[in-house]
């Protein structure tokens, strides 16, 4: 178990009408040391006592080694603990944090295609990875990364301007939308498709002979795309998975 680090609230805005965007600091003013794709686990003073969330790390930085920031979506619950005290901690508030954890990292080597699938807050650890993907890609031009991202209207999609902008600079990045709830006749974007994710990610053929998955989000899903996974024959080493359990906030690992 690592030490826990005191961190101070620095900074705090909306991203969606259910999702606070919020960054913090070291007390130190040490660097945030993790690996894209990584969580840490905020422990956090309520009126009723300490609780823990885990939150996947969003930060989008070219220095890793030198980040001064983590940055987390945070999916905002009714009469959720968290959810309350992030809502109306002052700045400067401070509290502590463990880790980093978590598998959901690259590998140096990518494979011949790379899936992302990620719903709501769960594509927060694939904008960590845009700086160091974009790196490997330049080494292994040959690969094909997919973002294939579900929610359920365009208002709800976390960090669509930095995946619109990665996908245009990178030939081999494709950027997926699936919304659920649209109109029939609504206008879509070329990255936007209508239906559910799972839907479309049929229509990408998987094969455990060529792909590498990782999945994060609702439990729901990533139970649902797992067993699909499995269907198409892929094993457990194939497929990275991170569940966000809604009531506590907290990416738990799977595979």
């Amino acid at each position: 178990m690592s030490s826990p680090i005191t961190i101070n609230l620095v900074a705090r805005e909306t991203l969606s009408e259910h999702t606070l965007k919020l960054v913090f600091q070291r007390a130190d003013n040490e660097p945030i040391v993790y690996e894209p794709g990584q969580f840490f686990s905020l422990h956090i003073p309520t009126a009723t006592g300490q609780v823990t969330r885990s939150y996947s790390v969003a930060t989008l930085t070219d220095n890793i080694h030198a980040n001064m920031e983590l940055e987390v979506a945070v999916t905002c619950l009714d009469k959720g603990q968290a959810s309350n005290y992030f809502a109306h901690a002052p700045l400067g508030a401070e509290l502590t944090m463990t880790g980093p954890f978590g598998a959901l990292t690259l590998p140096e080597q990518l494979p011949s295609r790379l899936l992302l699938i990620g719903t709501g807050t769960g594509v927060a650890p694939y904008r960590s990875m845009l700086p160091l993907l974009s790196r490997r890609m330049k080494v292994q031009p040959d690969t094909q990364v997919i973002l294939l991202m579900g929610v359920r209207q365009p208002e709800e999609l976390l960090y669509g301007d930095d995946f619109i902008h990665f996908a245009k600079r990178q030939q081999n990045f494709q950027l997926l939308a699936c919304y659920s709830r649209l109109p029939v006749d609504a206008h879509l974007h070329d990255f936007e498709r209508q239906g559910r994710l799972l839907q479309h990610l049929h229509e990408l053929e998987p094969t455990a002979e060529q792909d590498l998955v990782y999945i994060c989000g609702h439990p729901a899903m990533v139970d649902d795309v797992w067993t699909y996974m499995k269907q198409r024959h892929f094993s457990v080493r194939q497929v990275k998975r991170e569940k966000y359990l809604l009531s506590a906030a907290t990416p738990s690992a799977g595979g």
